[in-house]
């Protein structure tokens, strides 16, 4: 017997959807950040019993029903790190997890979870110099891709800085910029940035582009 449930964090409000084959009244539940809100703020909660399912396919396609009604991923009001489909819950720090972390499939494996991800670690901003787009993986995508991004400002943002760089500077400013000038290396006046296959960028002289990179 599988038990579907919705937990509520009575001090906080914060929700979180599971299923267990335990008593679902006294099992706290089993998601990375349930368990830490848990630790934090308590185990003050309400459980309300979903769905009573006889098998894990009937779990799944509960679980998967009720966590798109609500967007249990996507909405502050939820734990959920994803999708509850009876599946468990995420893996990353199991001990078999941390034993087989350097496997070549492993790897593969993050490395294609990475794109477009911004919680995995080991993976880089690249940002494409022709079509302006920004990917987020472990290894270059390609020669026009460069390892940064630019920032889009807002007019808000170009006037705040606008008026903060308007702005007369105290003499103590003035004498601190001193100091720091003293110990600023000396601008790369006349070089230019070039980038490899690899992603991996230099300064150099225009008539002196080393092998395999091109120019940004």
């Amino acid at each position: 017997m599988f038990y579907l449930y919705k937990k509520t964090h009575n001090k906080t409000g914060l929700k979180y959807l599971g299923y267990t084959k335990k008593e679902p009244n006294k099992y706290l539940g089993s998601g990375i950040k349930w368990t830490r809100h848990l630790k934090k703020y308590g185990e003050d909660i309400t459980t309300e019993i979903l769905e009573i399912c006889e098998t894990k396919e009937e779990i799944k396609i509960k679980g998967r029903y009720y966590s798109e009604l609500w967007n249990v991923v996507k909405s502050e009001e939820w734990a959920n790190l994803k999708n509850e489909e009876g599946d468990g819950g995420d893996m990353s720090f199991s001990k078999r997890w941390m034993r087989n972390r350097k496997s070549k499939k492993l790897r593969n494996l993050l490395a294609e979870k990475s794109k477009g991800n911004t919680n995995v670690r080991g993976t880089k901003w690249w940002f494409n110099t022709i079509t302006q787009e920004k990917r987020r993986c472990v290894d270059c995508p390609g020669n026009e891709w460069v390892n940064k991004c630019v920032i889009n400002l807002t007019e808000e943002g170009r006037k705040k800085i606008s008026e903060s760089n308007s702005k007369p500077k105290t003499k103590k400013h003035i004498e601190n910029l001193k100091i720091a000038a003293k110990n600023r290396p000396s601008n790369a006046k006349g070089t230019i940035w070039v980038v490899n296959n690899e992603g991996k960028r230099k300064r150099v002289l225009p008539n002196n582009i080393p092998e395999g990179y091109k120019r940004v």
